[in-house]
C-alpha cells in the first residue's frame, strides 16, 4: 500500500512537471494559485503537511479541480461490477454473431446461408453427442464462428469462381 509521504511526493512531481512544461517560475505559479513560495516549494517536495485547499487551488488552475470530488464518490459493489461485465460480455457476443452472418450473406445468398447454418447446428449437436459418449475425449472442434468464417470464405471464393467462368 502507497504511504501517504508516497502519494504526497507523486503529487508535488506532478505539479513540478505541469509548471516547468508551462515555462513557470516557482514564485509566479505560487502567486498564481495563491500560496506563499514556500508554501509552493513544500507542495513540489512532496510535504504532507500542505493544506488541502493549496491543492485544491493548484488543481483549479491545472484545470482539474473537479476530479478531486471522484476520490470519495462511494465505488459499486463487486457484484455490481461482474454484472456490468457480463452485460458487456453478452453485447459484443451479439455484435459478433451479426457481424459475422453479415460476413455469410456477403458472399452467399440467403438461401445457402440458411443451409449452412443448419449444417453448422447438426455437426455441433453431433460433435457433442460423440463428446458426451465419449467422456469428452473427441477431436478438439473449432468455435460456431470460426466455421461460420471458413463458410464465408468458401462461399466468396465459389463466388469468384462462378463470376470468372461467366455464370
Amino acid at each position: 500500500m502507497t504511504t501517504i509521504k508516497q502519494l504526497a511526493a507523486t503529487l508535488g512531481g506532478h505539479l513540478r512537471n505541469y509548471r516547468t512544461s508551462r515555462n513557470d517560475r516557482q514564485v509566479d505559479f505560487a502567486a498564481r494559485i495563491g500560496v506563499g513560495v514556500s508554501t509552493y516549494r513544500a507542495m513540489e517536495a512532496g510535504d504532507a503537511r500542505v493544506s488541502l485547499e493549496a491543492w485544491l487551488k493548484a488543481a483549479q488552475l491545472m484545470g482539474r479541480g473537479d476530479e478531486f470530488v471522484g476520490v470519495f464518490e462511494p465505488r459499486g459493489s463487486l457484484i455490481d461490477s461482474l454484472l456490468k461485465e457480463a452485460e458487456v460480455g453478452a453485447t459484443v457476443r451479439k455484435r459478433v454473431r451479426k457481424a459475422v452472418q453479415f460476413t455469410i450473406r456477403a458472399g452467399r445468398d440467403d438461401e445457402s446461408v440458411g443451409g449452412s447454418e443448419q449444417r453448422l447446428r447438426r455437426a455441433n449437436h453431433a460433435g457433442r453427442r460423440r463428446d458426451d459418449e465419449s467422456g469428452g475425449g473427441g477431436e478438439p472442434r473449432g468455435s460456431l464462428i470460426d466455421s461460420l468464417l471458413k463458410e464465408a470464405e468458401a462461399g466468396a471464393a465459389d463466388g469468384k469462381r462462378v463470376r470468372k467462368a461467366g455464370i
